[in-house]
């Protein structure tokens, strides 16, 4: 009856991680997921978001997260707008599907993928926090070709996020994600292992 929080900066490859979590038999709660249901012209945040930036977000009835990202991303205080309306709701839905786990004595593991898990507070409600990392220059490279964004605008996201040694100083166990797809699988596959003995006890 585990929750394990995964976290790591802008491109470490933290969904790939989850990812070898999954397929081990844990459950995934992906906060970028939810972040992004609450973007969503069904949610009950969308009119809130669109009256904060204006209708020029707004592309065929939903919210274009690129614009919006433009936005936020060159003016920490609209960031920090955005980020009112948006965590509210996806910290409650996170604490409600792991104090479910937690009263239905859940067997599996549950791994909430969270890239803000420190700064959020989240790492207070799991029982280990892992950290993936990876190289800034690996990771900005890896970010860029995955948004399809600039190098210079994945760097100008990732100083927004806490700086990595001090991530380190809070994480229980680090994974190191330099290395191959298989050597990251076989470290996952041993975190596992040795989580699963210490529940045991």
């Amino acid at each position: 009856m585990l929750v394990i929080g995964i976290t790591g900066n802008i491109g470490s490859g933290k969904s790939t991680i989850s990812g070898f979590f999954k397929k081990l038999g844990a459950k995934i709660l992906d906060a970028d997921l939810l972040a992004r249901l609450e973007l969503s012209s069904t949610s009950r945040s969308f009119d809130k978001i669109i009256k904060a930036f204006g209708p020029e977000i707004i592309e065929k009835g939903e919210i274009d997260r690129k614009k919006l990202a433009k936005i936020v991303f060159n003016n920490p205080r609209r960031l920090k707008k955005l980020n009112g309306i948006i965590h509210p709701p996806v910290l409650k839905a996170i604490s409600r599907e792991i104090d479910k786990h937690r009263r239905e004595k859940k067997k599996h593991i549950l791994v909430i993928d969270v890239p803000l898990l420190f700064e959020t507070g989240l790492d207070k409600k799991v029982d280990y926090a892992i950290l993936v990392n990876v190289r800034k220059d690996e990771g900005v490279k890896r970010a860029a070709r995955k948004l399809g964004i600039s190098r210079s605008e994945i760097i100008k996201r990732a100083a927004y996020q806490m700086p990595i040694k001090q991530k380190i100083r809070y994480a229980d166990i680090i994974i190191d994600n330099n290395l191959s797809k298989e050597k990251a699988r076989k470290r996952v596959k041993e975190i596992c292992q040795k989580l699963s003995l210490r529940s045991r006890k």
